[in-house]
């Protein structure tokens, strides 16, 4: 056992080492401050409270995390992210660069995506129904700044909405009816399905 009561000097690229083996390092490079496990077994921090990442000053915190608690990230010391019970929390946006076509992913099996590939985004379902739910709300809006398109299986053409000017209904993705600007328009038949309807 050595008491020291002082500071210990230690020039660049002089190691401390732990173990054996040498198995653990300590020391400066000349810039870079380091702390090397040579591979055997793992570094491991252990405290029965808080444990804190600081910067240099110790006036910023970069990563915090506590026992039976959460895990916190933090950007110039304002918590982006938190582990919690059920989860993460996050504060702020979450980005996904373009192109990454994991983006957003749901479900045990990957079932549902949203992403961005860089050009279009993308939501997309691959397992069951794909249900919106609006039950319990009021009305339900679809907004888009120029068409909206309604495709059932193959892409086929199914209703679409043309900004500032037609609905398109299609049969097989063929037009079968359309609104014009004076009124409704009918590609083929129009049938009357009972004894009573009319055509007014």
């Amino acid at each position: 056992i050595a008491n020291i009561d002082g500071n210990i000097n230690v020039n660049d690229n002089v190691k401390i080492r732990f173990g054996t083996h040498g198995d653990l390092d300590i020391y400066h490079d000349g810039n870079n401050s380091i702390l090397k496990d040579s591979g055997t077994g793992s570094i491991i921090t252990q405290s029965d409270s808080w444990i804190y990442w600081k910067n240099a000053a110790g006036t910023e915190t970069i990563i915090k995390g506590g026992a039976d608690s959460q895990v916190e990230l933090y950007y110039d010391n304002s918590k982006k992210l938190e582990t919690t019970s059920t989860g993460v929390s996050v504060t702020g946006k979450a980005t996904f660069p373009d192109g990454n076509t994991s983006g957003v992913v749901i479900g045990d099996g990957s079932d549902i995506k949203l992403f961005h590939n860089g050009s279009h985004s993308y939501l997309e379902n691959s397992t069951g129904n794909f249900i919106l739910d609006n039950s319990s709300g009021v009305d339900m809006y679809f907004n888009s700044g120029n068409d909206i398109y309604i495709r059932p299986q193959g892409s086929e053409d199914g209703i679409k909405v043309i900004g500032n000017g037609a609905v398109e209904l299609y049969h097989n993705s063929s037009k079968k009816a359309f609104t014009g600007s004076t009124g409704f328009n009918v590609s083929g038949n129009c049938d009357l399905v009972n004894d009573n309807d009319k055509l007014q």
